[in-house]
This record gives structure tokens, C-alpha cells and sequence, in this order.
């Protein structure tokens, strides 16, 4: 049986109904004051003394970390039913704080000196053991102690890697990041968070470990501890009601109730701050990926009908604010902007939705932000979030920028999107040319692929409208000019065809002809059309000129340069004979012009030419021209003019 002196059942009889006035004041709103001051009484406080070891040791116990759950009611009452002194809330906290701490000691003083009592039973009835049986009992609990130490789970550090205090336009908006540098993934099953205001002397939950429950954080990752109804872009891993304030100081613990990090906060002012008291230092915010899902350069109507589309593969929204896109032509070493940060300003992409960016004045109704920047063949794109760092990025063609290897160009009315998996999600291995495929334009909608249709088969070919000419004279051309053909496919679909002169034959202008046969194929098709070729003689010779020089009086040089042209009513002019003076030489293919050489003697020379058809009609007296030949001094006086006869 437990023996206790008169003062320490006294003591207990204090401790028990200070906890159950406690209960009372929880159930029933009774003044923080009263039981403070019943606390600081002199002779209760007196029956709290003892070695300052022993008090230092009970600070350091962690007694009341779900706390915060039990005073939860407490604050509601208050709220309910303001004291006549008007208490703050953060006020009314630390009273609290303050009464857990005497409730913490109290239960540790309870719990000495029941141990105590029952150390004290066995030495009474035998005060003469000997000092070696004392010794045998330290070695026995340090044994003890030692198998409890062993026994406990070793946990891997875990840092507080950054802390917001307040957001730059709402003052709640808050949060605190802890981050894993070890490469393992961490259970936080059974942690919880601490936070102690600058007035308090004690640590009250933050984030309890019920929250924790189930978590977990990656290796080398981070986890977002968030202010309730603030998601920081669907980043946010758990939330919590419990406001952070300047000057506060955050413990991180595992199950064990070890610490594993500690960070103290500055001034609400500043909205970021990073680097714990574990040395974790300043992490980064990481942004959700926002992929490039889908772009069209032109359609089959208008190449002005373009658009870029993003896709959000998170289970979150997510806010768009200070994100751009940027775009780079082939030819280009430098990003440009196609999509700037006011654009996307207060926009929300959805979770595992679309966002559009059309050019203006297109897709009003699927437009999300519209941008009068063009989109061109081999372009380069990259999304990057508000920090800059590239989301995603695209090239295509001969595109001088893109993910391990650029994805083919699109062609008019279709566009180039990400294949979509089984489960809707779409590809992304930052490989372009294996993510993207030809697609059928479905902007903000799934992607689908690009299906090449069906090759189509010629059946016939038809005139729709005849050549300008039918009737030929012996010698002319062929001349299809106006001739208009349609094909009709098996599709149904009928195409204008392009028709040349290798798709006609049969023609022969040589002959007389009446209802001359030419056939147009096309592609294996045929159709036919008749012309007339005139029996009348042509008797009539060609007309033309000839120009030496250019028209100039005068040369000192024997060779000289001839212009020449010449018509014919019917006939094709088809020869040439030229002479100096009377002198032709042989009849030559018919040209427009040609070099000479005049006779050697100074004077004036006269070149004549005559034409010849292709019904044999030539010029009867040869066309001429004359220059001056002066290949002397200016005072030699030599001087001879042409002579000769003129046929």
C-alpha cells in the first residue's frame, strides 16, 4: 500500500479539484482570471517547488499536444459570453496556454509523488541495505531505460523549409512548407506541428496529427500545410483553421515527440521567408505543370483562324495569374511574347481542362484570351509559370526549339495535339515528336486524331466549257486556251483539273481537216473534241523588219547587231535569209535576232533580209537597213558608198 504524508495528500486534494474546477470553466465559460489567480495563490504555488532540474525537466514534457481540441469549446463560450473586461483572442490564448502549463506540471507533480511514495515504502522498512544493492537497482532501471531508448522507432529528419505569413493582398493567406531532403519517401503518420506566439511560454498545435494521417512526403519533395480556404493553385497537401502571426516559432515533430525542425517567423510584411532552424534553407515555390495540348497554324479557309491550347492535368484548379507564353520563329534565337502576363491575369485553367488562346477575332465563343500575335509554319512555343521556369514547350516543322525532337507541321485544316491515353490523360514524355500527332482542330475539347481519308478513284473527266479556238489554218498551233475540265470522283466530289498541253493529242495543222479528233486524258480518263483545219491556200508572204544596231547612224566596227521581226496573216513565219548589199546567204530557222558582219570598205552598208512562211510564201524583195562604216581617222577623208543591186 502507497503511504502519503499529510502535505502531499493535502497537495493531491488541491491538484483534483483544480481539475475539476478546470472541467467546469470548459463546460460552463467561468473566467480565465479566477483560475489563473487560484494558480498563483501562495501556498499552492509553494507546493510546486522542487529542484530547478526537476522543473526544467517538466518544460520540456509534452503533455497537452491535442490541447488546442480540448479548449476549442472554451473559445466558443468565450465568443458567446464576452467577460465584463473584454478580452482579445490572442489574449485569451495565452491565459489558456498558461493554465495547461500549470495543469502539465501539476499532473507531473502528482505522478513524483506517487513514485516517490513508493520509493520511500521499501526504504523505511529496510534503511540498512547495503550500498551494493543500491547500485544493482541504478543498473537495473538504466538497463530499463536503455531497452525503452532501443525501442523506439528512428525517424528521418524532416525540415520547415519555408513559411508565408501573409499573402501580399489578404492577410490569411498563409503557409507553411516542409520539405524531405533524404531519397526516401517519409510517412507522416503520427507527426504534427507546434506553434508558440511571442507572448507565450508554451507550444500549442498547429497542425495536429490527425491532419498528418495517411500522408506522405516525397523524397527530395515538399509538402504544403495551408490556411483553410486557401489552395496556393491546388498545391496544398493538408489545411488548417490556426492563423500564423509575427514572431511566432514552429516546432515540427515526429511520432516519437522528438523535434525534427524549427523555424522562427518575422514580420507579416514580408511575405515569403525560407530556411529553418535545421538549415533546410529557402525552397522555391513549385508550380503546378500546365502542358501545351494542342496548336492549329491555319485552316482550309483562312489562315488568320489559329489558336494554341493548354491542358491542366491536375486534379486541381488552377490560377494563371503571371503565367505567358512565349514564341520563337525558325529563323530566331530569342523568345518573344504571343500571350503576355496581363492577358492571363485572374484567368483559372480547371482541373484536367482546357484553356484557349485564340487569335483575335476568332473562337469568340471557346476564347479564353485572345492575342493579335501569328502563328507561322516551324514556330517554337514555351509556357512558363510565374517564375519563369518553362511549364511546357513545343516546336514543330523545322522548328529550332523543342523537346528532344520537334512533331511534324500541320497542314491547312488540321493541327498538331497530344495523343490522348486510355485513361484521357494525355501524353507527355517531353519527347514532341512522340507526344504529338496530326489532329483534327477540337479546340477546348479532347484531342482527336488526324484520320487520312480514304484515296479517292477518277471515274470520268467532262468539258464544261471548250477551247476558244476550233478552226486552225495549215501551219498554226495548238491553242487550248479557255478549255475548262471537271473530274468526278468516288467520292462523290467533282474537281476542276488542270489541264496542259500534254494532255491533248491528236492535233495536226499540216493538213486540211474537217472534225480532227484531239483527246484530253487525265489520270487514265479520256474525252474528246474536234477542230477544223482550213483548206485555204495562203499566198500571201510574210511581213517584217530588220534593225542594225539598234538604229544607229554609225559604226567603226565591222560587227554589228540585227533586230528582227516579222508576221504572216495565216501562215507561221518559219525562215530567215539575210545579205549584204544583193549577196543572201542560205535560208535559216526564223529568229528575232542575230550578230553580223558588214563588208570590210568604209562607207555606207546596207543589210536586207527576206521572211518565208510555212505554206512556202517568202518575201519577193528584201527588207533593208543601212548604217555608216568608219573604221578610219577623222581627217583620212576616206569615204565609199554602198553599191550593189536590190533584189
Amino acid at each position: 500500500m502507497i503511504m502519503l504524508s499529510k502535505k502531499s495528500w493535502v497537495f493531491v486534494f488541491l491538484a483534483v479539484f483544480l481539475l475539476l474546477l478546470t472541467v467546469f470553466y470548459s463546460k460552463s465559460g467561468f473566467d480565465v482570471k479566477f483560475v489563473e489567480n487560484f494558480i498563483k495563490v501562495k501556498f499552492f504555488s509553494a507546493s510546486l517547488s522542487g529542484a530547478p532540474e526537476e522543473l526544467s525537466a517538466i518544460e520540456k514534457l509534452d503533455l497537452f499536444d491535442n490541447l488546442p481540441a480540448i479548449q476549442e469549446p472554451q473559445k466558443q463560450v468565450l465568443a458567446e459570453e464576452p467577460v465584463a473586461h473584454q478580452l482579445t483572442q490572442e489574449k485569451i490564448q495565452e491565459e489558456l496556454d498558461d493554465i495547461a502549463e500549470k495543469l502539465d506540471i501539476i499532473q507531473w507533480q502528482v505522478d513524483e509523488l506517487v513514485a516517490q511514495s513508493k520509493a520511500d515504502e521499501p526504504q523505511k522498512e529496510d534503511e540498512d541495505k547495503t550500498i551494493d544493492e543500491k547500485d544493482k537497482i541504478e543498473e537495473q532501471e538504466k538497463l530499463q531505460e536503455n531497452i525503452i531508448d532501443e525501442a523506439k522507432p528512428v525517424f528521418a529528419k524532416i525540415l520547415i523549409s519555408e513559411v508565408q505569413v501573409a499573402g501580399p493582398s489578404d492577410e490569411k493567406q498563409e503557409f507553411v512548407e516542409l520539405y524531405n531532403p533524404n531519397s526516401n519517401d517519409v510517412d507522416l503518420t503520427g507527426w504534427y506541428l507546434q506553434r508558440k506566439t511571442k507572448n507565450s511560454q508554451d507550444y500549442l498545435t498547429f497542425a495536429s496529427n490527425k491532419l498528418f494521417l495517411g500522408k506522405k512526403i516525397f523524397a527530395n519533395g515538399h509538402f504544403l500545410i495551408c490556411r483553410e480556404g486557401y489552395n496556393f493553385n491546388g498545391l496544398c497537401d493538408i489545411f488548417t483553421e490556426n492563423p500564423l502571426t509575427e514572431s511566432n516559432s514552429l516546432v515540427l515533430k515526429n511520432p516519437n515527440r522528438e523535434i525534427s525542425d524549427e523555424f522562427l517567423t518575422i514580420a507579416p510584411s514580408v511575405a515569403i521567408v525560407g530556411g529553418g532552424g535545421g538549415g533546410g534553407g529557402s525552397a522555391p515555390i513549385v508550380y503546378p505543370k500546365i502542358l501545351i495540348s494542342e496548336v492549329q497554324v491555319a485552316s482550309q479557309t483562312d489562315e488568320k483562324q489559329e489558336f494554341v491550347e493548354l491542358y491542366n492535368p491536375n486534379n486541381a484548379d488552377v490560377n494563371l495569374t503571371n503565367w505567358y507564353l512565349q514564341r520563337k520563329t525558325s529563323g530566331s534565337s530569342n523568345w518573344s511574347t504571343y500571350a503576355s502576363k496581363t492577358l492571363f491575369s485572374e484567368k483559372i485553367i480547371t482541373a484536367n481542362s482546357y484553356f484557349l488562346i485564340a487569335r483575335t477575332g476568332y473562337f469568340a465563343e471557346l476564347a479564353d484570351i485572345s492575342t493579335d500575335n501569328a502563328i507561322t509554319d516551324s514556330n517554337s512555343f514555351a509556357f512558363k509559370d510565374p517564375s519563369g521556369e518553362i511549364s511546357d514547350k513545343l516546336g514543330f516543322g523545322s522548328a529550332s526549339d523543342f523537346e528532344l525532337l520537334a512533331t511534324v507541321s500541320p497542314s491547312l485544316g488540321q493541327s498538331i495535339g497530344r495523343k490522348v491515353l486510355t485513361d484521357g490523360i494525355e501524353q507527355d514524355t517531353d519527347n514532341n515528336s512522340t507526344d504529338f500527332e496530326l489532329n483534327e482542330p477540337t479546340p477546348k475539347s479532347q484531342n482527336i486524331i488526324y484520320i487520312e481519308p480514304p484515296a479517292t478513284e477518277l471515274l470520268s473527266i467532262a468539258i464544261i466549257i471548250p477551247a476558244n479556238k476550233l478552226i486552225y489554218n495549215i501551219g498554226d498551233i495548238l491553242d487550248i486556251s479557255g478549255l475548262v475540265v471537271t473530274g468526278t470522283y468516288s467520292d462523290g466530289s467533282i474537281i476542276f483539273e488542270t489541264i496542259t498541253l500534254d494532255n491533248v493529242t491528236g492535233f495536226d495543222s499540216s493538213v486540211f481537216a474537217e472534225g480532227q479528233i484531239l483527246t484530253i486524258t487525265v489520270n487514265g480518263q479520256t474525252i474528246i473534241y474536234t477542230i477544223d483545219v482550213n483548206e485555204t491556200e495562203d499566198t500571201t508572204p510574210p511581213t517584217g523588219t530588220i534593225i542594225i544596231n539598234n538604229g544607229a547612224e554609225y559604226t567603226n566596227n565591222r560587227n554589228v547587231f540585227l533586230t528582227i521581226s516579222a508576221t504572216d496573216d495565216l501562215s507561221e513565219v518559219v525562215e530567215i535569209k539575210i545579205a549584204n548589199s544583193s549577196f543572201y546567204h542560205d535560208w535559216e530557222p526564223y529568229t528575232t535576232s542575230k550578230d553580223w558582219v558588214l563588208p570590210a570598205t568604209n562607207g555606207v552598208k546596207t543589210v536586207r533580209i527576206k521572211f518565208k512562211d510555212s505554206a512556202g510564201n517568202e518575201t519577193a524583195v528584201g527588207i533593208p537597213d543601212t548604217i555608216i562604216l568608219d573604221t578610219t581617222s577623222v581627217d583620212s577623208g576616206d569615204y565609199f558608198p554602198d553599191s550593189g543591186d536590190y533584189f
